[in-house]
């Protein structure tokens, strides 16, 4: 009789975790997928931030500055300012994938890749535009 009970709950138990398995992949799968989704937002959303902020110092001229805080996600590889071009680099399940935002003029600066959020001081400053993290 012993031997019956546990040969039933062994089948119960066995066909439980059939049904489940399934379900709990999809889930993990589902959360990957909204994890990287999510990186690659804010990081758009960022760069547009700092992107603006560029052109709305620039278009003010000399002395203007602006101080703003963004949000580095995780998956950050490489943050560049190639002349009038800010680019992100962002890693995903397919691959890497850039982010960018076309400036009015010349971009400089530097950014850190580790995640987090910083302070970061937008300047204009000889016909350009320069980019710092900021202690504020």
């Amino acid at each position: 009789m012993k031997l019956q009970i546990a040969t039933e709950y062994l089948i119960i138990v066995s066909f439980a975790l059939m049904v489940l398995l399934p379900y709990v992949l999809y889930l993990y799968t589902i959360s990957d997928q909204y994890q990287e989704q999510s990186s690659l937002t804010i990081a758009s959303e960022n760069v547009k931030k700092i992107g603006e902020a560029c052109d709305w110092v620039y278009l003010q001229g000399e002395p203007a500055k602006f101080t703003l805080k963004i949000v580095i996600p995780k998956n950050v590889e490489n943050i560049s300012f190639l002349n009038k071009t800010i680019v992100w680099k962002v890693r995903t399940s397919a691959g890497t994938s850039d982010v960018y935002y076309n400036c009015l003029s010349s971009v400089t600066g530097n950014l850190p890749i580790k995640e987090g959020e910083y302070f970061v001081s937008v300047e204009a400053s000889g016909g350009g535009v320069k980019i710092n993290v900021t202690s504020s």
